[in-house]
């Protein structure tokens, strides 16, 4: 075997003589894995997700069939590495000219080469599905699929190999003995798999696919547009929708609007110290991240934060039994029935009397909130003291404490952590509609 190094772009000087800067230029979705895409603008949203849904596709192929390229070095003109086939690792490489057939451009290729990303390893590594399988050593730009970081993941839950890189495997030995591994594996497995990858048509007019999760045959895409278009029946009852935020990214997509002309409406009808805007939030991962989750929530005034609704809530796994029609009449049933819950609990909370000592009780709230195991320890501590010396030497009311108990949420909404998040806030919706006064 060849002398082992790790990789860097630097190894690859002519990479931009090679290959144009960007084939995608085009693209509303970009594919490589650092694409991150931010917007309030509703017609972009669904311009966004129809392009998304349009570029996902799933192929059905026996995992052993699917042969693992390990990257060794790029000059510029070829790539040498390993092809994982079978049970052999044999030397290969891949010219320039195939890569670029095969949709690379400058930015995909850095994207393959560099061994470490803010920490993070890449895996260096490309996917070979062939169209012409009786031919176990040539790869045309056809069978070349490149990979996105979250395959890694479900590659090792498909073939129940444990981690080996150990955090390196952007050292070539280490990342060599994985692919190895994981090949070894799947070559001995009977089980059909579906490829979940997006094609990508490039400015060139070439086409390129990149894996971003390898599933079991239960697998089933649920159109990003399709959950997006809820909105458009919801409005219909709540008044006009504003886009609060948006991001896409290949692993999560997230929206949420908010019904301002509604939180009017309560702010009226219940006579409210502040502007209750209940919200939508719609969350989906085509990889695996997280299920496709339609919930109700709300923000008070001009709050940045976002809190739950008890009860308002649709989920659903991405199997081939999700049923997209289902799945959004029942968010409209169980969702826009709950919204009323939110402005009736602040009436409520704004009729009490006075507490006699704010301070332990927000100690008391939060202690039974259960956030610590969230929080850990000293983060714990560092908010419970931010809560508790807002106060002053007026009366407060179980309202204020409440509202102030919510400001809690203020540092978790740039996160992009989702299951971090929820948890925040459903302890803290828990707290909201249950203590006692």
């Amino acid at each position: 075997m060849a002398e082992l190094k790790k990789i860097n772009v630097t190894d690859a000087t002519d990479i931009t003589d090679s290959f144009q800067k960007s084939l995608y230029g085009k693209s509303a979705v970009k594919p490589y894995d650092s694409f991150v895409k931010t917007t309030k603008d509703m017609s972009e949203i669904k311009s966004l997700t129809n392009a998304i849904t349009e570029e996902t596709k799933v192929m059905a192929v026996k995992f052993r069939d699917i042969d693992l390229f390990s990257v060794n070095q790029f000059d510029g003109k070829e790539l040498s590495g390993w092809l994982h086939t079978g049970n052999m690792a044999i030397p290969k490489k891949i010219s320039a000219e195939t890569l670029i057939k095969a949709g690379a451009d400058a930015k995909l290729m850095e994207e393959l080469l560099v061994s470490e990303n803010n920490g993070d390893y890449k895996q260096l590594m490309l996917a070979v599905i062939r169209k012409n399988p009786a031919d176990l050593t040539a790869i045309e730009p056809e069978d070349i699929y490149f990979v996105g970081v979250s395959t890694y993941l479900t590659l090792m839950q498909r073939s129940q190999v444990l981690r080996v890189d150990s955090g390196r495997c952007g050292e070539t030995d280490v990342r060599v003995f994985r692919n190895s591994t994981l090949k070894a594996e799947m070559y001995h497995s009977d089980e059909m798999v579906q490829v979940l990858f997006r094609e990508f048509r490039t400015d060139a007019g070439t086409v390129m696919r990149k894996i971003f999760a390898v599933f079991t045959m239960r697998y089933g895409i649920i159109p990003q547009a399709d959950l997006i278009g809820i909105v458009d029946p919801i409005s219909k009852e709540m008044g006009a929708s504003n886009v609060e935020s948006f991001t896409m990214t290949h692993d999560v997509t997230e929206l949420i609007v908010e019904f301002p002309k509604k939180a009017a409406e309560f702010k009226s009808v219940y006579s409210l110290k502040d502007n209750v805007v209940p919200l939508l939030v719609i969350r989906t991962s085509d990889v695996g991240n997280t299920s496709a989750i339609i919930r109700g929530g709300f923000r008070l005034g001009d709050e940045k934060w976002v809190s739950y609704m008890p009860g308002a809530y649709v989920t659903r796994s991405h199997t081939n039994k999700a049923d997209t029609e289902r799945i959004l009449a029942d968010a409209s049933n169980k969702i826009f029935s709950e919204y009323t819950k939110i402005p009736e609990r602040m009436m409520e909370l704004m009729m009490m009397p006075s507490v006699a000592d704010p301070v332990q009780k927000t100690k008391d709230l939060l202690k039974s909130s259960g956030l610590k195991t969230q929080l850990g320890e000293k983060r714990y501590a560092e908010i419970e003291e931010e809560l508790t010396s807002a106060y002053g030497p007026i009366p407060y009311g179980p309202y204020d404490i409440i509202k102030n108990f919510l400001s809690i949420l203020n540092e978790f909404e740039e996160s992009r952590n989702y299951a971090l998040v929820d948890k925040i806030r459903e302890k803290v919706m828990r707290v909201v509609f249950e203590a006692k006064f």
